[in-house]
């Protein structure tokens, strides 16, 4: 999508981002377990803590997960201003 304003053209893409139901994905891995089958086969499954969890336990708490911790840069944004010149 464009958007055009005097001499400024803003070009927006919303990429697709998908969700799963995770209670739905742990009973469809575990009848997948119960069946005998690999569970990694059909679902990658990715353990995370919340930034917030984190930083609210105790440091040695915090110390034992900090190995498995990496931070990475999010997403930037970009906001379009005009600079009024008084």
């Amino acid at each position: 999508m464009h958007i055009d304003d005097g001499a400024v053209r803003i070009t927006v893409d919303v990429p697709k981002r998908v969700s799963w139901d995770q209670t739905k994905l742990a009973a469809i891995a575990q009848r997948i377990a119960a069946a005998g089958e690999k569970v990694e086969d059909f679902i990658d499954v990715d353990y995370a803590v919340s930034e917030s969890r984190f930083n609210n336990w105790p440091p040695s708490l915090r110390e034992q997960f900090a190995s498995a911790r990496t931070v990475k840069p999010g997403k930037p944004t970009f906001r379009l201003t005009t600079i009024s010149e008084d």
